[in-house]
């Protein structure tokens, strides 16, 4: 079962739902309880591995301790008894094995029933070696092997420990039930979305960037962002997080994720469609000319230029270096300084040398 949270997901055990703290619409706040999930196979595995636990350590002592006629016998006993337990969940995953090939089980239920049969397995090995512990009496090697398998034994106890927390399922954040899809006595899989979160107080633009702007965009880099739905106003934004794989094998692009304005986040709802600006390169405090200004003479982009002063002027061709190209307007990197004057409009008339009457002049250097 899973419980989604703007991408994040906490994911418990095939079981039955209990009880359920929460329905849609409902805010909540992290770690707030939301499911309880049946919890009677986890608590009897608990039980299970806290009893072998002390089995273990009692042995241990005893090993310790050396041996005596009764407790001879009651390692035999523990030893055939474990043979037994483990035949019958040899048997019991041997059954969930094929059910899992059919379909019929999960591969969550496969590997606890795995679990189960090695845990077996151990204890039987657990009640051989302390049978032979108290037969032989205690050796170096024999405790030591013993320390190890109450080790592990804690360590079952851990796990055993962990699987009753997972029957009580938390939010991981806080935000507010945008979705409810199971119901109490429901029995649910891992594969089952039991709840979507919506954190309400912090939005996020999914876009994404194409190959050719990676090399261009960096986290922490400013964006513009609009949403059409919400009005034309342009908003800020920030590059938080860009994916080092793409989508899909054969996609051109990565996945980008933005923070929005405060003041934008107020407005918007998940799923809306969003249009992000980004600023690939800046180019402050520079020269542009109008795009429609720019011709070709002999080859060489340049613009057409008059004098500042005089009746008749004589035009002059001027080859100049372009840079960036934004809105209908070309920035000058060289050719061209701030107190020239260039003709706008009927170059397609003009050749450098002719001589012309300035009809309307206007400063928009």
């Amino acid at each position: 079962m899973s419980v989604m949270v703007g991408g994040f997901m906490v994911v418990g055990s095939p079981t039955t739902i209990i009880d359920a703290m929460v329905e849609e619409g409902t805010r909540v706040s992290k770690d707030e309880l939301l499911f309880t999930l049946e919890e009677e196979d986890a608590k009897l595995q608990l039980e299970e591995s806290k009893a072998n636990l002390e089995a273990l350590e009692a042995r241990l002592r005893d090993a310790r301790a050396g041996a005596r006629t009764a407790e001879l016998e009651e390692a035999k006993a523990a030893e055939e008894k474990a043979l037994q337990a483990k035949e019958q969940m040899e048997k019991e995953f041997r059954r969930v094995q094929v059910l899992h090939e059919e379909g019929f089980a999960s591969q969550q239920e496969l590997e606890e029933m795995q679990l189960r049969y090695q845990n077996a397995k151990e204890q039987l090995s657990a009640a051989e070696a302390y049978r032979e512990t108290v037969q032989e009496g205690p050796r170096d090697a024999e405790l030591d092997a013993l320390r190890s398998q109450v080790e592990q034994a804690r360590t079952g106890v851990r796990l055993a420990q962990r699987m009753v927390d997972r029957t009580r399922i938390h939010s991981p954040a806080e935000g507010e039930v945008a979705l409810l899809d199971v119901k109490e006595g429901e029995l649910v899989g891992t594969e089952t979305v039991a709840a979507v979160l919506i954190d309400q107080d912090h939005f996020q633009a999914h876009s994404i960037l194409p190959e050719s702007h990676v090399p261009h965009v960096q986290t922490g880099d400013d964006v513009h962002v609009t949403v059409p739905a919400v009005s034309e106003e342009v908003y800020e934004g920030m590059v938080v997080h860009i994916a080092s794989l793409p989508p899909e094998a054969d996609a051109r692009g990565y996945p980008v994720e933005i923070d929005l304005d405060p003041a934008l986040e107020e407005k918007v709802r998940v799923g809306m469609y969003v249009q992000v600006e980004l600023i690939l390169e800046e180019s402050p405090d520079t020269l542009v000319v109008p795009r429609h200004a720019m011709t070709v003479h002999n080859g060489q982009q340049g613009v057409f230029s008059v004098p500042e002063t005089g009746d008749e002027m004589e035009i002059q061709f001027l080859p100049v270096k372009t840079g960036l190209v934004e809105q209908g307007m070309v920035e000058i990197a060289e050719g061209l300084s701030r107190d020239q004057w260039i003709v706008v409009e009927g170059q397609e008339l003009l050749e450098p040398g002719k001589q012309v009457n300035v009809m309307e002049m206007e400063d928009a250097r």
